[in-house]
């Protein structure tokens, strides 16, 4: 049976979601809701500039809250009307988090964070080659832009990756960076991990790129393996030379994630960021 989704905040990033949910084999799309009236048409799913009135009107399983700093404060009015909710990454303090966490929890709902980076096919590849290795010994991480992004978002995603990829804990963390002239804001910023399970990484975020990269390097017993996030390869390297192995990119991360956000309203398994997930990433960054 389908789960009726509810879309909170309709900027640029939620037509992302808006335009997998429409076609999804698993969600209906029940209602969408923004702040600001919005003349968009968006075929005839209803489109509420109220949020009372939205869940007055429309029975909903589950919301997915985009521009979360902007909503959170109508978070508590959806409690009674939910059993599952997924947010956008936003700006906050750890704090905020543990706060939500007790929220969510209270009234059993199922919450979790879109950390979309987990769900790139070359990390899927990455976690079925790593299933094969018996110890991997580090993880490197580069992000670079070439336009204005807010790198601590950015930072939260690949800290998220290196989580997930080790299936450990951090143990240790430094944060070096480098400031624009007006000391407003950074325009690279460098983390260094070391896990419980002994493997150390290193995440590079600049906005200073002439042309866009998102790479990922790690080594284990097995070998070295070099990933193009957006190039969307994976290549092994040993002694014996160089190996293309497998990406399967037909599925989208964001459909990965909404595949993922269902199986767990369904209540499966999934590997979807928990809040605690979200807590974990953020301590790092403070």
């Amino acid at each position: 049976m389908k789960k009726r989704v509810a879309i909170i905040g309709f900027g640029n990033d939620a037509k992302h979601y808006y335009n997998e949910l429409r076609r999804s084999e698993h969600f209906e799309m029940a209602a969408i809701f923004d702040g600001v009236k919005n003349s968009e048409i968006c075929g005839r799913i209803p489109f509420y500039d109220n949020i009372n009135d939205l869940l007055d009107s429309v029975r909903i399983d589950a919301i997915i809250v985009t521009d979360t700093h902007k909503y959170l404060n109508l978070i508590p009015k959806c409690l009674n009307f939910i059993k599952f909710i997924m947010l956008d990454p936003w700006l906050c303090k750890s704090g905020e988090i543990r706060e939500l966490k007790y929220c969510f929890k209270s009234q059993n709902i199922g919450a979790y964070v879109a950390f979309t980076d987990r769900f790139n096919p070359v990390i899927a590849s990455i976690k079925k080659e790593l299933a094969k290795e018996k110890d991997i010994f580090s993880i490197n991480i580069a992000r670079g832009f070439s336009r204005g992004v807010n790198l601590q978002l950015e930072i939260l995603q690949n800290i998220d990756v290196a989580r997930f990829i080790t299936g450990s804990e951090i143990v240790f963390s430094n944060k070096v960076s480098i400031q624009n002239d007006d000391k407003r804001s950074e325009t690279d910023s460098l983390f260094q991990l070391k896990f419980k399970n002994q493997t150390l990484a290193s995440i590079h975020n600049s906005k200073r790129f002439k042309a866009e990269r998102f790479t990922i390097e790690f080594a284990a017993n097995g070998g070295v393996y070099f990933g193009d996030m957006l190039g969307l390869k994976l290549n092994k390297y040993t002694l014996d030379g160089q190996q293309n192995l497998k990406v399967y990119g037909d599925v989208s991360p964001i459909k990965a994630l909404l595949n993922e956000f269902y199986q767990a309203c369904c209540g499966a398994k999934s590997d979807l960021s928990t809040l605690e997930d979200a807590l974990k990433a953020q301590e790092v960054c403070e």
